[in-house]
């Protein structure tokens, strides 16, 4: 219902602008660029999308222009009334007051939240030195000959089993880091994950922004694949995805025969 207010407000305010200018008289120059406003913002919105008719700067006068007059309309429509019919006829130029006060004082944009990672976590391997070792180089090679000649024969041994056991039985004998320092990769539940795996929104840019209510994102990326976000009332999102023909979906994002889903069903 809140996403068609700003349209029902638009079509009310440029029948406003007409009612006004030709009942005007000899005052209509005044709301004459009110009157080309709406008609050429009608005239956009029907057969040209989201490309502009007239240029940022002309667009922002006409604007900030119809803002003033329609205050002033409005306050003194309130203030020449000197009985009811004439007030309720002053209520009717409030809405397109607001109008181009909305406009005037848009509201402000909110970050878009893109879907979350998951969180990596790098665990090393620290190396286990013997302590025997560490009293070996400690006091010398030749303090205690005994200690070298058992650290030679350990270490032949050791060679002589890694010699017999594949790399599975290895793995196995060693724990699930085959050597020291070896590097792996986890998520938060500790199952092993490969770091250069392509996320499925990486790559895309945005490139529409429409801050209704609700409000809706579009992105594309280099292949000319897109997806429109969808951010509800209540913070949740909503994904819609394609492969070409960005521009028409976009066009009829906030259409009721357009579905959207959660991210894991989309992607």
């Amino acid at each position: 219902m809140k996403s068609l207010l700003p349209k029902l407000l638009f079509f009310y305010s440029t029948v406003i602008a007409i009612l006004i200018t030709v009942s005007s008289g000899r005052f209509v120059f005044l709301f004459l660029p009110v009157l080309t406003y709406f008609l050429l913002e009608t005239t956009r919105r029907f057969f040209f999308s989201q490309d502009q008719i007239l240029s940022a700067g002309i667009e922002k006068i006409l604007i900030y222009y119809g803002f003033v007059i329609s205050c002033l309309v409005m306050v003194m429509g309130f203030v020449s009334a000197g009985s009811l019919t004439q007030i309720i006829t002053g209520t009717l130029f409030i809405p397109l007051f607001i109008y181009f006060a909305s406009q005037v004082f848009p509201r402000r944009n909110r970050a878009v939240r893109l879907p979350k990672t998951p969180e990596i976590i790098i665990q090393t391997t620290e190396d286990k030195v013997d302590e025997k070792t560490m009293k070996l180089k400690k006091e010398g090679v030749d303090v205690d000959r005994r200690v070298f000649l058992k650290l030679i024969s350990s270490a032949g041994l050791s060679l002589f089993l890694f010699s017999i056991f594949t790399k599975r039985a290895e793995a196995a004998f060693f724990g699930s880091v085959p050597g020291p320092g070896t590097v792996s990769v986890k998520d938060i539940a500790g199952n092993k994950i490969n770091p250069a795996e392509k996320q499925p929104t990486d790559g895309y840019r945005i490139s529409r922004l429409d801050d209704a209510s609700p409000a809706y994102y579009g992105f594309t990326n280099k292949d000319g694949a897109w997806f429109v976000m969808k951010e509800l009332e209540d913070g949740s999102y909503l994904y819609r995805k394609g492969n070409s023909g960005f521009a028409a979906a976009w066009a009829e994002r906030g259409n009721l025969g357009i579905t959207y889903d959660e991210f894991e069903n989309v992607f």
